[in-house]
């Protein structure tokens, strides 16, 4: 069905990351972390990854020049009656995606999750101009994306 409004839906966002999403990480990390402290006598540092900021540009998933998945994001903002331009529909992602991250923020700074990290991913892969440098298709990283993350593992790994 065609959106009533422009742009996400402010109490369905919530609803969705801010509720359910977040009481669903603080369920699994809960169990977790007591399955790895019977099993080890500690706690296991664990890491949430968010993402970054991906591109809603229609691109699917190809390999010898034959379309395997996707898009995956383009199609639901058409579907939705979204006919904005590119960089309208890159800020709506954005802002999705940072409220994502910054719910996982909130849930890695629980006092129970001391041992949970949050890799926060937001810039690693362009989102500008050069995007499809970083960006394979609509969700998954080019090889010299997946560098880039590995490297923010490795950083974040060193400091764990």
């Amino acid at each position: 069905a065609k959106a009533p409004f422009a742009g996400t839906n402010p109490e369905i966002v919530a609803a969705i990351i801010d509720n359910r999403l977040r009481f669903a990480y603080i369920a699994l990390l809960s169990a977790v972390t007591v399955i790895c402290s019977d099993r080890f006598q500690d706690d296991v540092p664990i890491i949430l990854h968010g993402y970054s900021h991906p591109v809603p540009d229609g691109r699917g998933f190809k390999m010898l020049g034959l379309k395997f998945a996707g898009p995956w994001m383009e199609p639901g903002f058409v579907r939705k009656g979204y006919r904005d331009s590119l960089a309208d529909l890159k800020v709506q992602v954005a802002a999705l995606i940072d409220r994502f991250n910054d719910m996982l923020e909130r849930v890695t700074g629980m006092p129970a999750f001391e041992h949970v990290h949050h890799l926060d991913l937001r810039g690693t892969l362009s989102s500008g101009d050069d995007y499809q440098d970083s960006w394979r298709d609509e969700l998954h990283p080019t090889e010299a994306g997946v560098r880039k993350i590995v490297a923010a593992y490795e950083s974040l790994l060193a400091t764990v």
